[in-house]
């Protein structure tokens, strides 16, 4: 195995010739050095001549020195590939990996494969020495909510639901709703796939029914992909979709929310608005929050989560079920018989 020192130029001067162009002025030393800065070398344009100068004696590069800055690249008559991997293609592929593999279709991912194994053995050579390929380890993606395992996706089933999203084709698939012990066949026009937390839902329409839906993946028992091609509502959007709220779980309708809250609630709110639109107003005690948000499932979820850090002041009905949720929670804990005590 070469030694450190050696195997850190080796890598360094295989990253240049992997970028030097075949047709043009070429690329300067300058460039090429911010390149390998890029790549996590950090070396002086000094080194990066006297490598050139190295290589052109091994390899058909040339020095283009009717250019100002003078540039280098391959000769004209070269033959020759350089199968590389720069250090930040390489944390791609890795965080490819980590993050996306649920959201990619399984022919992707295979055409992927050789790439995201051999980005492993790229970070794996230069990690202890180059910073830059050490970044992973240093980034991370933590839901601000409670979370839960995430629910067992069957491979066949997830492969082909992804097919028919790519291909465009309605699928047919068993489908178990959440607290029934029986399967429902449907035919469904598969719209998008969202990750939201630790579930995938597949977006689509059913039958001939023009209104989208969500069906979560872990529920799909079977799936089978038909030859006819999917009908899509002329006005989805999957943006669109998201920013209506509808994967908070709740109706289409909007409301204008009026919240009092605390200082401490306050200032997180000023950090993190609820809406693009939020309002706040000082009061003698606390402060009136004012928002335009969908009326969802999600929001009831996080007034709730706040506790005695707020309390809703419009809609009125709202303002009545949340209430009365917090009557049967406090009623419940204040029950000797509550099952636990």
């Amino acid at each position: 195995m070469p030694k450190k020192a050696s195997r850190d130029t080796l890598l360094r001067q295989w990253s240049m010739l992997s970028v030097l162009p075949r047709r043009g002025s070429g690329i300067s030393s300058s460039d090429l050095r911010r390149h390998l800065e890029d790549c996590g070398y950090v070396v002086d344009v000094r080194t990066v001549q006297r490598d050139l100068v190295y290589l052109s004696q091994c390899f058909p590069i040339r020095c283009n020195d009717r250019s100002v800055p003078h540039g280098w690249l391959w000769a004209a008559d070269a033959d020759f590939n350089i199968p590389s991997m720069s250090v930040p293609n390489a944390l791609t592929m890795k965080m490819v990996e980590a993050y996306l593999q649920p959201l990619l279709p399984a022919s992707v991912l295979q055409v992927l494969q050789p790439h995201i194994n051999h980005a492993a053995r790229v970070l794996a050579q230069v990690e202890g020495d180059n910073a830059a390929a050490r970044w992973s380890d240093k980034v991370r993606v933590v839901h601000p909510a409670m979370t839960t395992m995430a629910p067992a996706v069957d491979d066949d089933v997830l492969e082909k639901i992804q097919d028919a999203v790519m291909g465009e084709r309605q699928i047919e698939v068993e489908y178990q709703r959440l607290g029934q012990e029986h399967t429902q066949s449907l035919r469904l026009h598969p719209l998008a796939l969202i990750q939201r937390g630790p579930v995938l839902y597949l977006i689509a329409c059913a039958f001939d029914y023009e209104d989208v839906r969500i069906y979560a993946l872990h529920r799909c028992r079977k799936a089978q992909v038909l030859a006819e091609a999917l009908r899509r509502p002329g006005d989805f959007s999957v943006d669109a979709f998201i920013a209506a709220g509808k994967m908070h779980f709740g109706a289409a309708e909007s409301i204008d929310l009026h919240l009092w809250v605390d200082a401490e609630l306050a200032a997180v709110l000023r950090e993190s608005p609820l809406a693009a639109d939020m309002q706040m107003q000082a009061l003698a005690s606390g402060y009136e929050v004012a928002a335009r948000l969908p009326l969802t499932w999600q929001l009831k979820w996080w007034l709730l989560s706040q506790g005695s850090s707020l309390s809703v002041l419009a809609p009125a009905a709202l303002r009545a079920e949340i209430a009365a949720d917090l009557r049967a929670t406090l009623a419940r804990y204040e029950d000797a018989q509550s099952p636990g005590l």
